[in-house]
């Protein structure tokens, strides 16, 4: 078994000279108590620590696991954790009294003489706290013997780094209430004894986020952090918390080889004079119109937005006033000289200003109702003395995506429940998707199966679980496919279960074969509906692998006025349990998922509205609806915007 632990925090030096700062548990410290090493942090009752050890930071020297589940001290803030022994004391040499077991002097000590001539090296400087002061310097940095005034030897048994961190997930620095502004770094530790860590994610009020990214290997060094760009939510308060994956199991394909823990649910409180929490990534995908929308901190402003090219080259400027902070500027890419522009990427200065004050915001982009004017305040810099902010968000990038003649569909169920007694109703469930495409007219993939019937993803013999998977990968990436359904084995990054790269589809590979991570690519097949009937398949970046933006109750106007097509993913935040008892298909998840096919296929309900209606039904009153999120365009129907 692969027993990789990611360790973000709590590198702590007994002896070894230039080494990088770590960031670590707070008040982490470390004193040397005759030939013990003794550690000791703050700590809460009912936390548990790993601690690890190793001698040097190479390969030969990998580390030693003392511990992988040592309790917090009762009544107390602080825990202690002793190594015996590890301190070795030669015998000392001759000439002087200070042999024995005794250590040698501590940094700057004297003897009482005159020190000035009797050690000329240079050391390096103390490391910085928490850092004990009785540190020891290694002689083989220096390629000779080193010995203190009393001639004792440096105790070469002192020599290594130790690694503390508790189990779970946490932020670290991050307190309840704390006010954020800007693109912050939220440093985050994780533990746990054993696996190897796939991915962190982040939820803000429980939905995820385009504002932090997963991390995901190769992670960052030499601690894990999440960058925040809290310019990309909303003023005021809000929750969030982290949650990593780590792989215990990787012979296993069952989820169950899976460890998700999570961080406490913390509050922060958001502030910034600008922010962009509607802000899309890509226009012009039906037609040539670019969207700049943002929120002044400020309800009553004047404001300005001055639109730049893909060379950074001022195009034309925006004018307007708002009395409820809304800044909205929708420009048809025509410039003020009536040239269309046709750049990859735009991004834009917004300027706000008021009685006593401005605020400036590189922008990545009430509506204006003014012509773009070639002529910009901001190159004037005229009222910037009396102050204001700043920020920078990234550009606006042109969708340069091949709509077909008209959006057709994808369904495929994994057949890992065929062991519950009516297993059978699971497909029934699946294939109604089928059958609802095709008496609409609409091709399903993929086209070798029987009709009205979804692709069967096989978990094993007689059938080869990757010949599944593989025909699922080909319609996929049929041009004509805009539309998926899914119901099996999910994860935060992936549809399917286990390690095998040929049994599961992960975001990676979404990425790259429907072009979505390039923002610029010419051949980006982006879905209009996708829902990954899985578990958790709505906290990771599989929306955006799709090419459907991880924002909840985005508005119609907000995709029209940026020439986009409104798309929308559904998924589950958490677990999602299918089987009762062991032996039993969840009949109250079939109920559900068949009421909402009704809703919204038959009743033309929006997708928010049938979802909720399906739940209220009482053969499904079970289903935790508050775990199924839906990001992008929620107000979506079953036929709409699936044409040219």
């Amino acid at each position: 078994m692969k027993t990789t632990t990611v360790f973000s925090t709590a590198m702590l030096l007994v002896l070894f000279a230039n080494q990088q700062t770590a960031y670590a548990i707070e008040d982490l410290r470390l004193q040397i108590q005759g030939t013990d090493a003794v550690l000791s942090w703050p700590s809460i009752e009912g936390e548990t620590f790993i601690v690890r050890y190793r001698p040097r930071l190479d390969e030969a020297h990998p580390w030693t696991l003392l511990t992988n589940d040592y309790s917090a001290a009762t009544g107390t803030n602080r825990t202690t954790f002793t190594h015996v022994g590890m301190v070795e004391y030669p015998v000392a040499g001759g000439g002087g009294s200070g042999g024995g077991g005794n250590p040698p002097l501590l940094e700057g000590a004297s003897t009482g003489q005159d020190d000035s001539d009797t050690d000329k090296t240079e050391w390096p400087p103390l490391p910085p706290a928490p850092w004990d002061a009785r540190w020891f310097r290694d002689p083989k940095d220096q390629g000779e013997e080193a010995t203190t005034e009393s001639g004792g030897e440096v105790p070469l048994g002192a020599i290594g780094f130790y690694q503390v961190v508790r189990h779970g997930v946490h932020f670290i620095g991050l307190t309840n209430g704390m006010q954020l502004t800007g693109a912050v770094g939220l440093p985050i530790e994780v533990g746990h004894p054993e696996g190897e860590l796939l991915h962190v994610t982040i939820m803000i009020d429980d939905y995820g986020t385009e504002a932090a990214a997963m991390l995901k290997p190769p992670f960052p060094t030499p601690f894990l952090y999440f960058t925040l760009d809290t310019r990309l939510l909303s003023n005021g308060v809000h929750t969030i918390q982290a949650e990593a994956t780590w792989m215990v199991h990787p012979a296993n394909p069952d989820p169950a080889a899976l460890v998700d823990i999570a961080s406490p649910v913390m509050e922060i409180e958001v502030f910034n004079e600008i922010s962009f929490p509607n802000w899309s990534f890509h226009f012009g995908e039906l037609y040539d119109s670019l969207l700049i929308n943002a929120v002044s901190a400020h309800p009553e402003v004047d404001w300005e937005v001055a639109i730049f090219d893909s060379q950074n080259q001022y195009v034309g400027s925006f004018f307007g006033h708002t009395t409820d902070g809304q800044i909205r500027a929708v420009w048809n890419l025509i410039d003020p000289f009536g040239v269309r522009r046709d750049d990859p990427w735009f991004d834009a200065d917004i300027y706000t200003m008021w009685e006593g004050g401005e605020a400036v915001a590189s922008a990545p982009g009430s509506q204006a109702e003014v012509r773009m004017v070639y002529r910009s305040r901001s190159s004037g810099g005229a009222g910037l003395e009396s102050g204001g902010t700043a920020a920078t968000t990234p550009p606006k990038f042109k969708s340069f995506d091949q709509w077909p003649t008209q959006g057709n569909w994808v369904v495929a169920n994994q057949q890992a429940f065929d062991q519950f007694i009516d297993h059978d109703l699971l497909d029934q469930m699946t294939d109604n998707f089928v059958g609802a495409a095709e008496s609409r007219g609409y091709t399903v993939f993929p086209l070798d199966r029987p009709p009205g019937e979804a692709l069967r993803l096989h978990v094993g013999p007689p059938h080869d679980p990757t010949n599944d998977w593989n025909t699922l990968r080909v319609a996929l990436i049929e041009p004509s496919a805009r539309n998926f359904y899914y119901f099996g084995h999910g994860g935060k990054n992936q549809i399917g279960s286990g390690t095998d790269a040929w049994t599961h589809i992960s975001a990676t590979q979404l990425y790259s074969a429907l072009a979505t991570a390039n923002p610029n690519a010419a051949n980006r097949h982006a879905y209009r509906y996708v829902f990954c009937d899985g578990c958790e398949t709505a906290a990771g970046d599989l929306p955006l692998a799709f090419g459907i933006p991880k924002k909840k109750v985005m508005r119609l106007n907000d995709f029209l006025d940026d020439g986009r097509r409104p798309c929308a993913f559904m998924g589950w935040s958490k677990t999602k349990w299918i089987g009762l008892v062991g032996k039993y298909v969840w009949h109250d998840h079939v109920n559900f998922i068949t009421h909402l096919q009704y809703e919204w296929i038959e009743q033309g309900k929006t997708l928010r509205q049938a979802a909720k209606d399906a739940a209220e039904y009482p053969d499904a009153s079970e289903v935790n609806i508050s775990n199924l999120k839906i990001y992008g365009y929620d107000q979506l129907r079953y036929h709409e915007y699936n044409q040219p």
